[in-house]
């Protein structure tokens, strides 16, 4: 029963459910709690932050896109050390760096010095120039 819950939840997508798929989320089924956090992820919202944290670091893999792609959709401080993780251990395409540096730049949170820095060191052309302006407005911000 809560299995066919949560599957007409994922299908809706709708952020008015997010308590109950909160709730379904700590379900102690793995197919309810899986589904309901992957939908809480689609959703995205600062509710989704504790899930999207379990898979931005999996490298290479469909969940991980669309964690950051939620991520790079959350319009809360909260996400900044989400953010600084996926910039230092996501595969990110340039285009996938510069929308995760911008977002970082959006925030100008001290927090994410430290991945920012580590990857200027490595980054080059214009990603290193919006890099340093995150690193110069972060800094400011202390």
């Amino acid at each position: 029963l809560r299995l066919a819950a949560v599957k007409i939840l994922a299908a809706a997508e709708d952020p008015t459910t997010t308590s109950i798929l909160l709730e379904l989320a700590r379900a102690t089924e793995t197919k309810v709690a899986n589904r309901a956090k992957l939908t809480l992820i689609k959703i995205g919202g600062p509710e989704a932050l504790p899930f999207i944290s379990d898979l931005i670091s999996a490298n290479g893999t469909a969940s991980q896109r669309l964690a950051l792609e939620s991520l790079l959709t959350i319009d809360d401080p909260e996400a900044v050390p989400l953010l600084a993780e996926a910039l230092t251990t996501f595969e990110a395409s340039p285009a996938d760096a510069e929308r995760i540096l911008a977002q970082l730049r959006y925030f100008q949170d001290a927090r994410a010095l430290d991945a920012v820095r580590q990857f200027k060191s490595k980054a080059t052309g214009d990603l290193r120039d919006l890099a340093q302006e995150i690193i110069d407005l972060s800094s400011d911000a202390e």
